[in-house]
Parts: C-alpha cells; structure tokens; sequence
C-alpha cells in the first residue's frame, strides 16, 4: 500500500524569522546597525554623513536580512508600500512646471528627491530590520539608543547656546570638491551648523540647531525622541540612569525653549496630555498624579523664569503665521491645478514673494524670497510631492497603527503612540524627512511588537494572521500580467485623453513699465501689483478671446513678475500655437493700451492737481500782498520781513507748481515697452502628468484587482503550488469520477483511494470536513470520515495530530480564496488543520476537444483523392 508522504506541518504559532544563529558578542551582535545609527550620531555629524547616515545603514540592514528565508511586517505595510510607489512616480514629473512656480526646470530636483526616498526606503528597512531581529533587539536596547539620540539632540541645542559663533568642516566637506561644496544642497548636507542663520542671531540670540541644520528639524527631532529617553531613563529598566534623569531633563528645557519652536511645544504638551489620558485609562491615578506634579514643577520653573518672558514673548509676535497660511494655500491650489493625483515629485520655487508679486531677495531685503512651495510642514511636502493619494497612502499607514497603538495598554505601546503623535500635531508646520522618519517607523514597529504579544498571551496569534513582505512580492508576482495589462491600459488612457485636448501651446510676453517721474511727485506712481490687476481686467481677456476666435477664461492668462523688476510677464496656455500666439500679442497690446489711458487720465488728474497748487498759490501771495500794503504806512519792519519772506516762498511754490502742470501736460507718456516679444512653444507637461497619472492609477487599479482575486482566489486546478498558496500540505489526490452517488468507490481508483485513506488515518482520528456545498466533496468527506474513525487502534497507527485535527475536502473547481477563508476560520477555533485531500477533476485539453467532436462524424469527414467504388 502507497503512502502519500506528508509535508512538515507548521506549528500553530509562528516563529519569528532570524538569521542563521551567529555567536556574536559587543557592539556587533545582531541589532547593531539600528544602534550604532542612533548612538553614533554626533560621529557622523562630524564626519559630514548625518544627512545619510540612514541609507548606509540601512545597506547594511538589507544584507543582514538576505539570508533571512521569511520577513514578517506589521500589518497596512501595503498601504506604505504604495506610498514608496508614489514617490517613484514622482520621477516622471520632476520637470514639469507646476502653477504658481518659476518656469524653469533643475537637475537638481532629482538630487533632492533621490534624498528624501532614500529617508521613506531606509525607514522601512528600519520597520522590517525590527520585525526580524526581534529577540535581539530588545525593546529595552531600542529606547535607550533613541535615548541616547536625544541627550546628542541636547547637548547640541547647548553647544549652540554657549558657542553660537562654533564653524567647522566636516570630513566629507573637506574631502569634496570645492565646486561641489558649494552647491547649496550638497552644503547643507555635509555642512556642520551649531545655530540656524548666525547672521540673524547676532541680533537677537541664537536659535540652536546641531546637529542638524534647521531649528525646526532639531525641534521635531526634540519631540520625536523625547519619549525614548522617558521609556529608558524612568522605566523599569533604568537603574542608575533613573538618579540622573530629572536633571538631564531640566538641561533639556534650556535649548527645547530658546529654540522658539512652538510646534515643538505643542508637541510635547499633546504627549503629556496623551500620557496622561491613557493613564487615567488603565487606572493607573499615581501615573496621573506624578505625571501632574512633573509638568506642574516644570511649566513653574520656565514661567517664573527669564525663559517665561520669551515663551510669553514668541506667542505674542507669530510673525510666521500668516506666510505659512499662504504658502499653504499656494501650494494646495498648485498642485490641484496641475497634477492633484501624483504630485510634482518634489517642491517648486514660488513665482513671487508673498507681499508683491516683484518681491524677491534683495541687499535691502535678504529674506524677502518665501519658502519653496512644498515646504513648512510635512503635510504640505508629501500633497505637493506625491499628490493627494500619496498623502492618503501616507496618513492612512501612520494613522492605522496610532489608533491600534491607543488600544494597547502596554508601555512599549505607550512610547509608539508618543512618537506618532508628536509626527502628527507637527504635520502643518515640520518637514519630517531624515532620522524623525526613521522615528516614526521605530514606533510603528514598537506598536506591532506590542499588538503580537497582547495576540500571543491571549492564544489568537496564528499562522494565517502573519503578513510577510515575501506576500506582497508573489502578489505582484502571480498577477504580473494583470498588472501591466492594467498600467499600459491607465497609460493609454492618459494619453488619449491629453491628445482628446489637444496640445498645449505656452505663449507669452514680457512687458517692461517705466515710472512716471513728474507723475509720481502726486503719488499717482503705479506698482506692478496694479498693473497685475490692470492684465486681468475683462477687456483684455476680451481681446485675447476675439484674436483666439475662441471664448477665454480670465484665469488663464498668468500673470507674473521678475524679483525686483519693473519686468511685467503675461503667459497663456492654448490649444492652437497660432490662436495662442495671436491672443497672448493681444494681451500685450490691450494692456498697453489701457495702461496708455490709464497715463492719460492720471495725466489730467495731475495737470488740474498742479493748477489747483498754482491757483491757491497766487490766492495766497494775494492775501499777503494785501496784508504788506496795509502795514507799510505802520513801519513795523519785523512783520514786513516776516510776511517779505512768506510772499517769496508761495511765490516760488506756485512757480513749480506751474512748471510741473506745464511739463506734466506735454510730457511724452510710456505705458510700456515690449522687451521679450511674443513666442509660443509647445508645452508636453501636460502629457508628462497625464501619461505618469494614467500609468500609476492603471497600475493601482491593477494591484486592487490583484488583491480582490487573491482573495477570491483563482480555481485550484489552476494553482501550482496548493500546499504553499493554502499555508496548509496537501495530503492526497482522488480523482472526480472516483465515486459514485451511492458512495460505491471505483476499482479502476482503488489506490488512490487507499493512499487517502492511509493519510488521513494517519491523522486518526481527525474530523474531516468539505470545503463548499459540492455534493462529491461532501460525498467524500463523509466517506473518509467514516474511515477516519473506523480504526482506533493507536498502537497500529502513528498518530501525528491531535484530538482537534480537520482534514478539508476541496475540488479542482473550488477557489484557492474560499480554502484559506476555510482553513483560516477553523484555526481562529483553535482547531489545527492537517491537510487537504483533493477531489481533482480532469478537463481535457483543446486536442482532446477536438478529437471528441470530430470522432462522432469521422466518415463523413473522410476525404480520399480516389473516388469510391462501387
């Protein structure tokens, strides 16, 4: 008798994937890459490789776990997943020209961006590394690197208050290349600064910044590692730390204050207030009231201190408040304008400042150029850069593991839950890329370490609940044709809708406006800002329409500036070049021409201001003339000189007066001269963001749908590997017509149905269940539970199972999704499924098809070249 041989059965909870067991010992045992990242700090800070530390060791992470055969990762990691897919989109449209931004392309864009993905990959490298080498890398060694990162994040906040003046060179900054040191990306990578603008400083007092570039980077990096330093230093685990905590803690509040950083503040008030709240959750009131006592003392001491006055002082004058609103609001409204799906890749340059639309830096204004559009808060950076759905990806993985973290009453989940709500209030206002992204998926790490021992202590952790990143690599894998059916479908479509507009066509003007010097002395000088409104009044739009031969919107004629100019730019966006040509000239002309009028009626404006001078003058001179006349025969010669000298001036006034009417009445006015004639080019940005936005929502309609018939599952005659796809072995095979109706087994299928049978009373005895309502399968099931129990001799069988072992009983047309949904609700029972016995149906092949149809009629399908005899 032929036995089936039986696949290992997987234990019912599973095991964490490690690495081949290694003796190591000191600072390289397994977990070393994420500490030496966060200890070593203020090391790469001087040797220049702060600003990608992260990438070097997450190389590192990565060759550490390619020997690992199987990766676990928490669960929504499909959703971050898509969002690294969204940043790789960004690639497609880093030259394009957003709305709103100086039209120009850069290179260096994709410097930047390969900068801030390499933060998004080495983060998630970060997140997996934990997940792997968890017995390892302790809860307990993680908080007290981050802890160690945040005494580095304070001591530099204190080298930048006592030594604010500190410049050095780093390492790397010497090794480099001059030329390329001072590119001001590259410089603000490897470039070491104690202080944000030192200039500045001088004349206020410094903002500390080390060792990182910005303030407000070292006050979300402030908050974000805060919590590592309260789990380690006050925890349990402390020891001698804990006598040293309260005054490390009290060093701290120093530079965290003259840093000015209110988000930083908020944030940390919000987690005090998170802790607290969980807290008197779990009914923990000392918690509460040591929490209370804490915050009181402290909030006491910096209130009651000269740190008080600027606390008061920085909320009183929040001289940033309304720029941010409004580079907010611009930076919405470009990236809805231009390309709402997939962004722009990275930021822009604001076409303007934000008080004039000519501002810009200047000798009299070295702060006058805003911030780049997609800046000012990491909310703004991901919209701007990965679109509104990228934002979704982004917001909806963070916001996940906060709201499972606030479920968990665990310390470990308590410091996750931190972390994720100082990156949360902070969102508006700071840029989360770098070691604060890291931050963030330690946490959601932390709260996955959490979520799986509250699951294990209460039995539910099983194997079907694991999700693995081998998972999401076969899903593409299994569906590769769907998905690129889906993306060269969503690339088409794009396309054939940007070709369905027609091609753009990008004409424009520039228009340069010279002052009106005699005209000005009655404040009568225009800005450009007016003459900007002057080009979007409806008789220019009238005119650019009736040269188009098409109707206009008035918002599609684009007005900008050049930075402290009197340069006047006109852009619009058409279909035809020659209609775009004809109605940007038109543009151009209206508006001189209206500028003209403008002039001329200023001009009679200020010829009757300069006569009414004139009139009141000679009205003037004539009141003292009369006043000398009187007192001439009085002799009071003080008052005659007085009034001699009072006569001279009003003459001489009203003398320039009628000079400036006169020359003011025949001086030639210039509306405006043409220095950039019209030129029209045909613009492909809005096919770049079309075919990049159809491509990425192809290919994400492709991944649902792949995900939707992983569930369902396709037919299992289909699947290849049943017992790998069906996480369960698969322990024998009886052919469809191996049974009858009345339960009669056929001879023909004689062993096969003794090699299920010996199977499954291997098992013996286990409960054998169909899968579905398909009579043979419930048929069969029946049977071979009947030869289950049939024979309970243990000293003759070799039992692997248990009590509670279930066979399952499917069919070639059963869906591999409805097995696993099976399987999977059999183990949330606490039942342990063995095996499947297949019930497997033959379909034959086309050239059996053929053969059966043709057989029937085969003599009247024979044909012979000789005829037939009679």
């Amino acid at each position: 008798m032929t036995v089936t041989p039986l696949r290992a059965l997987r234990p019912p909870l599973p095991a964490p994937a490690t690495a081949p067991a290694v003796r190591r010992s000191g600072a390289l045992r397994p977990g070393w890459p994420l500490v030496w990242m966060l200890v070593g700090f203020p090391l790469w800070w001087v040797l220049g490789i702060s600003s990608f530390v992260g990438h070097v060791f997450a190389v590192v992470m990565v060759l550490e776990m390619v020997r690992m055969r199987r990766l676990r990762v928490p669960r929504g990691t499909g959703t971050w997943l898509l969002f690294l897919l969204w940043v790789v989109a960004g690639v497609i449209v880093l030259q394009v020209v957003a709305p709103h931004t100086v039209p120009e392309t850069s290179m260096g864009r994709y410097l930047s961006w390969a900068y801030r993905f390499g933060w998004y990959a080495s983060a998630t490298v970060v997140l997996v590394y934990i997940g792997a080498v968890r017995e390892h890398l302790t809860t307990t060694r993680i908080a007290r690197a981050g802890a160690a990162m945040f005494l580095t994040i304070v001591a530099g906040g204190w080298l930048g208050i006592l030594l604010p003046q500190l410049a050095f060179p780093s390492v790397l900054e010497m090794a480099l290349p001059r030329g390329l040191t001072q590119v001001q990306f590259i410089e603000f990578l490897v470039h070491p600064e104690v202080v944000q603008d030192y200039a500045q400083a001088v004349t206020s007092h410094p903002r500390p910044s080390a060792p990182f570039s910005y303030a407000n980077i070292w006050g979300l990096n402030f908050a974000c590692f805060l919590p590592f330093f309260l789990h380690a230093w006050f925890g349990p685990d402390a020891g001698w730390r804990r006598r040293l905590a309260l005054p490390v803690l009290a060093l701290a509040t120093v530079p965290g204050v003259l840093s000015l950083n209110r988000g930083m503040w908020i944030a940390v008030v919000a987690m005090a207030a998170t802790v607290a709240l969980r807290s008197a959750a779990h009914g923990r009131l000392r918690s509460v009231v040591a929490l209370a006592a804490a915050v009181t003392v402290l909030a006491g001491v910096v209130l009651f201190s000269p740190l008080g006055a600027l606390v008061q002082s920085r909320f009183d004058n929040p001289t940033s408040n309304d720029g941010r609103a409004t580079l907010a609001t611009l930076t919405v409204e470009s990236v809805v304008e231009g390309s709402p799906v997939i962004g722009f890749g990275s930021t822009r340059d604001a076409v303007s400042s934000f008080y004039s639309i000519a501002g810009g830096t200047s000798p009299s204004c070295p702060l006058c150029t805003p911030p780049a559009l997609g800046t000012q808060g990491q909310v703004w950076l991901v919209v701007y850069s990965q679109g509104v759905v990228g934002l979704v990806f982004y917001l909806s993985f963070l916001g996940l593991w906060l709201l499972r973290g606030l479920r968990l009453p665990s310390r470990t989940a308590t410091l996750g839950v931190c972390v994720l709500v100082a990156q949360a209030v902070t969102l508006p206002f700071y840029d989360s890329i770098g070691i604060s992204t890291v931050a963030a998926l330690i946490a959601v790490g932390l709260i996955w370490r959490a979520d799986d021992e509250r699951r294990r202590a209460a039995s539910r952790l099983r194997p079907d609940d694991e999700y693995t990143l081998g998972g999401y690599v076969g899903l593409v894998r299994r569906h590769a044709l769907l998905l690129v059916l889906a993306s060269v479908a969503g690339l088409g479509g794009g396309v054939a809708y940007q070709l369905a507009q027609g091609p753009q066509s990008v004409a424009t003007v520039s228009i340069v406006v010279p002052r009106e010097s005699e005209l000005a002395d009655v404040g009568r000088e225009a800005t450009l800002d007016t003459l900007a409104q002057l080009a979007r009044d409806t008789q220019v739009t009238t005119a650019m329409a009736a040269a188009a031969e098409h109707p206009i919107d008035p918002d599609d004629l684009y007005v900008s500036a050049d930075p402290n100019s009197r340069i006047l730019n006109l852009r619009y966006a058409g279909s035809e070049p020659g209609a775009a040509l004809a109605a940007i000239d038109a543009a151009g002309d209206t508006v001189l021409r209206l500028r003209g009028a403008l002039l001329e009626d200023e001009r009679k404006d200020a010829v009757a201001q300069f006569d009414a001078r004139y009139t009141s003058g000679i009205a003037a001179i004539s009141t003292v003339d009369g006043s000398l006349d009187q007192l001439k025969d009085a002799g009071d010669r003080t008052t005659l000189r007085v009034l001699d000298e009072t006569r001279g001036v009003l003459l001489d006034k009203a003398g320039r007066a009628a000079g400036q009417g006169a020359r003011a009445a025949v001086m030639p006015l210039e509306a405006g001269t043409v220095v950039r004639p019209p030129s029209v080019s045909v613009s492909r940005d809005a096919m770049v963001v079309s075919a990049g936005t159809g491509l990425f929502a192809g290919l994400l309609v492709g991944l649902l749908l792949a995900r939707v018939r992983g569930l369902v599952g396709a037919r299992i005659a289909r699947v290849r590997d049943l017992s790998g796809a069906a996480e369960v072995p698969l322990l024998a095979t009886l052919p469809d017509r191996s049974v009858t109706a009345d339960g009669r087994t056929y001879v023909d299928h004689e062993l096969a149905w003794a090699a299920a049978v010996d199977a499954v009373r291997l098992h013996s005895p286990a409960t054998v269940l169909a899968v579905g309502e398909d009579p043979r399968a419930l048929l069969v099931a029946e049977l071979l539970d009947g030869y289950a129990h049939q024979n309970r001799r243990r000293e003759s069988v070799h039992r692997l199972g248990s009590d509670d072992d279930v066979i399952v009983v499917a069919t070639s047309s059963t869906r591999l999704g409805r097995l696993r949904r099976r399987v999977a609700r059999l183990r949330r029972s606490n039942l342990d499924v063995v095996g499947v016995v297949l019930l497997q149906r033959r379909r034959p092949g086309w050239g059996a098809r053929v053969r059966a149809a043709i057989t029937p009629n085969r003599k009247e399908l024979q044909w012979s070249p000789f005829p037939p005899k009679k």
